[in-house]
């Protein structure tokens, strides 16, 4: 969304950023990821996606301020 010539907060260049985590996001990488984890942890992490979720909802029926409402700015899942 930002462009391949962008940074991040941590001053990683965009295009090599997204070519590390289009590699390590695969599906199958993450499916393990998800088995390898504790009933807590997935608990937890299940918890916190609601609340974003839930959050990210109410905030933009009230309408979010820029760049808070870019296209970017989207539910999440586990």
């Amino acid at each position: 969304y930002l462009g391949p010539d962008k940074a991040t907060l941590e001053q990683r260049n965009n295009l090599a950023s997204d070519l590390l985590f289009q590699w390590l996001n695969t599906p199958q990488a993450l499916a393990d990821f998800w088995k390898a984890q504790s009933p807590e942890i997935r608990q937890l992490m299940q918890g916190y996606v609601a609340g974003y979720n839930r959050s990210l909802a109410e905030q933009t029926a009230k309408g979010l301020p820029q760049p808070c409402a870019a296209d970017w700015v989207r539910p999440i899942s586990t």
